[in-house]
């Protein structure tokens, strides 16, 4: 063993990937038996978390490359931190001895899928105390340590050694595990592999092979990142590294390439130019237009001004009289208003005159006719009570409830009435005892005045002395005027006392009125829907209607005569206002006539003035109109232009202002025409934006300007672009010298590593070759351009250009990123061998077993290339398929990584063969011992101890009668 060495001793997990506590050698061959699922991968691949300079576990798939089960996918960063780092109490420790001693490097968990880093200056076997507790417990196997954290344990160790580091740095992480200065021991403390150079590209050398010795199938990606990140940190000098944007050149060309077409498309368009240059020099000579324009407008404005102040000095004379006039047509108005108002009057009186006479006439022509001998209002409740009685009989002969009704009332009354007409006629036969016969003439009269009827009383007998006091004093009380008799505030008027005649009149109604409702009742009698029914309806509704005219003119009666003398004297009263009035109406309209006269003579000259001003203003709002279709007299206007001649202010004047301002605008249009299609055809750059609607005259002037610069300069610039090709075609002669060349890299590191494979033997191999797989676009690629000439004095083709941007497209896939590296050329790495005795190449697909020892021998060659010369490296060599190993090939596969310092550190399940477990000789069964006092119940396997192995060449016979039994205990069978 060299004086610098570095062994890898043992990894322990505590409380990790479903793991109570394992403390596992390193040291020599070894095979984790056991069933599935206990946690033999997971300790296989946590060196991984010792040997990267890591702190986290984001981007997990790419870093640490923990694969499932399936080989097919990777673990999530949550997966894998939460398997090894479940929870406070979980640590993973590596124990490593170099030349200047050993040490711990303890993994611990933190936040956010962060695990930090403890060195510890010592073996494990003085710190194992602080993890696991060996001699307690019932069953022999130890238990978990009480208060265990990253807090106690920090705490403890610093009792044991002040030399404690603690580390969350990546960069400082680099410096302690790769570190190679061996003349400093302070420096290589805690080196794991001393690299020749800790350079970024060598650490990420180192980190694909650490990865690739985890995984080991010739297919992976792992292999042939491996062999780029080699080849990347083999090279001699910085200055060739393949990170060139080959977009760079490609953009050059196409910016070259652009010029010389806009040259030679500037060139073709000169006739295009000369037109353009012929049209601005008319637009010129028609730019009078606008101080044609300016000149008018400002005589127009002044003009106005003199008409407005013109119109204002007449309007001081003409406003009085126009006031007075008003004036006057308000009092007419005020007039002609008063006698529209006497006359509605006067009409609306005669009406009322008119109206109140036909009352007086018609209501006592009523009154007369029907009623006689009664009273106004006697008459108005006769005649009311009639229609209502019509009423009645009305409502009996349209509904035969109502005519039951109603014939019960006739009958009735009928009954009633001849009970009454008995009275009359017995009243009549004593006539000695009615009480106007008995009573004295005095208190007779005072009784008819109230009633008549009190007279008409009849006893039947002589009344006696004290009714006849009785009536005397009562009828004493009232006082006799000249025609009635007062009760106190109320009169009644005089009456006649004769009796008789009115008896028999009673009588004779009472009769009557038998017969009308015995008429009626009949009538009732007979069946509805007949057409004696329907003229008795009709009758009845005749009669309703004349008595509702009767009580309608006998209630207007009575008013009717007071009336027709009110009316009569307002109407004397309205005639003699009207008078009035017309005669204020003949004097206005005298005064009007005088003011209207004086009006009327100076009125033509202000309505002189207001037409001379509607032209103005016409014109104005036509100059104004031509300001805003043309924005450019916005300017001239301002700067106050004027023509060489004075303009009449006329229609025609402005018309041929117009006429010339379209020319000129046509001139302008062409010419800006002309410049939108040089800036199309990006001739000129769009700088002053004459692309908008209405782009100004210095725009104008100044793109046309530039535009000319562009021809006047059209040789110069000819000139340059040939200097600039010549340039551009010896920058793409370096590009494609380095791509050619890291071609030629790839080749020769092929060689070199074949070279390498010639001087070992691998088991029965007589020789071994590598073939470097390269892409296939980047091998076109580099074809084409040995095929390219970039001597020449023009561009290169564009064929070749075409073909150039068609490989970078699909090689970086549309990637923002065009740097072309190892990583991306390297596409896989594949082997051809020869057996010995065998002449023949095979380059067809070797078996497993074969392919795992090139590669292991592979993964040695290329970890000498990085390892510091001059030092030895004990270095465990993971293996989770050890079934891809044929079994007769261990017996030269484990003497060779001896030899080579690897020791195999590999599992299985106990489907092993025990002869391949012989033949390594050291096995540890994970999953047999679990313990009662775990840091978590979910997790209570446990291990610890030496190695369980063969001891005697018998046993060693005997391994073919080796099996394992379903307890996973190892037994001895006879043959």
């Amino acid at each position: 063993m060299s004086d610098f060495y570095f062994k890898y001793k043992r990894i322990v997990l505590v409380d990790s990937a479903d793991i109570c506590y394992a403390e596992l050698p390193l040291d020599q061959h070894a095979i984790l038996l056991g069933k599935g699922n206990v946690g033999k991968s997971s300790i296989l691949n946590a060196l991984r978390l010792f040997l990267l300079p890591e702190v986290n576990f984001a981007k997990c798939e790419s870093k640490f490359a923990f694969r499932t089960a399936d080989k097919n996918s990777y673990y999530s960063k949550d997966q894998s931190f939460q398997h090894y780092f479940p929870s406070s109490t979980s640590f993973m420790i590596l124990e490593v001895e170099n030349f200047t001693g050993s040490h711990c490097q303890i993994l611990t968990r933190g936040s956010g899928y962060q695990y930090h880093r403890l060195f510890v200056p010592l073996p494990y076997e003085q710190i194992r105390d602080l993890f696991w507790s060996c001699h307690d417990g019932d069953d022999g196997i130890g238990k978990a340590v009480k208060h265990l954290s990253f807090t106690f344990l920090r705490e403890q160790i610093k009792k044991r050694t002040p030399e404690v580091r603690f580390v969350r740095d990546p960069d400082t992480l680099k410096k302690l595990l790769y570190a190679c200065d061996f003349m400093h021991d302070a420096e290589t403390r805690y080196s794991l592999f001393p690299l020749v150079e800790q350079e970024a590209s060598k650490i990420s050398s180192l980190r694909s092979l650490f990865l690739l010795l985890f995984d080991m199938n010739a297919d992976s990606k792992a292999m042939s990142n491996a062999i780029a990140n080699i080849i990347e940190a083999d090279k001699k000098s910085s200055d060739d590294i393949l990170n060139f944007n080959i977009d760079d050149f490609l953009n050059r060309h196409e910016e070259l390439e652009r010029e010389e077409q806009t040259l030679t498309s500037v060139k073709n368009k000169e006739h295009r130019f000369k037109q353009l240059h012929t049209t601005v020099m008319d637009y010129t000579q028609l730019s009078e237009a606008d101080k044609d324009y300016a000149g008018f407008i400002k005589n127009l404005a002044h003009q106005k001004a003199q008409t407005l102040q013109t119109k204002q000095d007449l309007e001081k004379t003409l406003k009085p009289l126009q006031e007075t006039l008003d004036q006057h047509d308000r009092d007419l108005k005020v007039i002609h208003g008063q006698l529209a108002n006497i006359n509605t009057q006067l009409t609306s009186r005669q009406t009322d005159l008119n109206g109140a006479q036909k009352a007086e006439t018609e209501g006592d022509a009523i009154w007369k006719q029907f009623y006689a001998d009664l009273s106004i209002d006697e008459a108005i409740a006769i005649a009311g009570e009639t229609r209502q009685e019509k009423a009645q009989q009305l409502k009996a002969f349209n509904n035969d409830l109502e005519a039951q009704k109603r014939r019960g009332i006739l009958e009735q009354r009928i009954q009633i009435s001849k009970a009454t007409q008995q009275k009359l006629e017995a009243s009549a036969r004593n006539k000695e005892f009615i009480l106007s016969q008995q009573l004295a003439p005095a208190a007779k009269q005072v009784l008819a005045a109230v009633n008549k009827k009190l007279i008409q009383a009849n006893p039947g007998r002589v009344l006696n002395a004290q009714e006849m006091t009785a009536i005397e004093q009562f009828t004493a009380i009232f006082r006799q005027s000249p025609d009635a008799y007062d009760w106190f505030d109320i009169s009644f008027g005089q009456q006649s006392t004769n009796i008789f005649d009115d008896l028999e009149q009673q009588a004779a109604k009472v009769a009557e009125s038998i017969q009308t409702d015995e008429n009626e009742l009949n009538k009732l009698q007979q069946p509805s829907g007949t057409l004696h029914h329907q003229k008795n309806l009709k009758e009845l509704e005749d009669q309703i209607k004349e008595l509702e005219y009767r009580v309608n003119m006998l209630q207007k009666y009575p008013g009717a005569k007071v009336n027709i003398t009110t009316y009569q004297e307002q109407l004397v009263t309205l005639h003699a206002e009207k008078g009035n009035i017309e005669d204020k109406r003949t004097a206005a309209q005298k005064a009007q006539q005088k003011s209207k006269t004086a009006y009327q003579a100076i009125k033509p000259q202000h309505d002189a003035l207001i037409q001379t001003l509607d032209l103005t203003i016409r014109l104005e709002n036509r100059s104004h109109h031509l300001k805003n279709i043309y924005t450019r007299l916005k300017m001239a206007e301002a700067t106050e232009l004027s023509p060489e001649t004075e303009q009449p202010l006329t229609e025609d004047t402005l018309d041929a202002i117009e006429k010339a301002l379209k020319a000129f605008d046509q001139k302008r249009e062409e010419i800006v025409h002309h410049l939108h299609y040089f800036i199309a055809e990006k001739v000129v750059d769009d700088e002053d934006n004459i692309r908008v609607n209405s782009p100004l005259a210095k725009d104008i002037k100044s793109t046309f300007k530039r535009l000319q610069e562009v021809f006047d300069e059209l040789p110069q610039k000819r000139n340059i672009l040939e200097e600039q090709i010549v340039m551009h075609n010896q920058s793409v002669s370096q590009y494609t010298h380095v791509l050619t060349s890291h071609a030629e890299h790839i080749e020769a590191f092929k060689h070199q590593l074949n070279r390498d494979f010639k001087t070992i033997t691998i088991n029965d191999l007589d020789k071994v070759e590598v073939e470097i797989g390269i892409d296939r676009k980047f091998s076109s690629l580099v074809a084409e351009i040995n095929k390219a000439d970039f001597h020449g004095d023009a561009l290169l083709s564009d064929k070749f250009y075409e073909r150039l941007k068609v490989f970078v497209n699909s090689f970086f896939d549309g990637k923002s990123d065009n740097r072309l590296t190892m990583d991306k050329i390297v596409t896989s790495l594949q082997y051809r061998i020869k057996k010995q005795g065998n002449d023949n190449w095979q380059t067809k697909q070797q078996s497993n077993s074969t392919t795992a020892l090139i590669n292991l021998q592979l993964a040695q060659l290329l970890l000498n290339r990085i390892r510091k010369a001059g030092c030895s490296v004990t270095f465990p060599l993971v293996h989770d398929e050890l079934a891809d190993i044929n079994i007769d090939q261990f017996d030269w596969l484990l003497p060779h990584l001896t030899e080579h310092g690897f020791r195999l550190f590999s599992a299985a399940t106990y489907s092993a063969s025990p002869e391949l477990i012989h033949k390594i000789g050291h096995f540890h069964e994970i999953g047999s011992m679990r313990t009662a006092y775990p840091y978590h119940a979910d997790r209570t396997i446990v291990y610890w101890g030496d190695a369980e192995q063969f001891t005697s060449e018998e046993a060693a016979k005997s391994s073919s009668n080796l099996r394992f039994t379903d307890q996973s205990s190892l037994v001895l069978t006879g043959s």
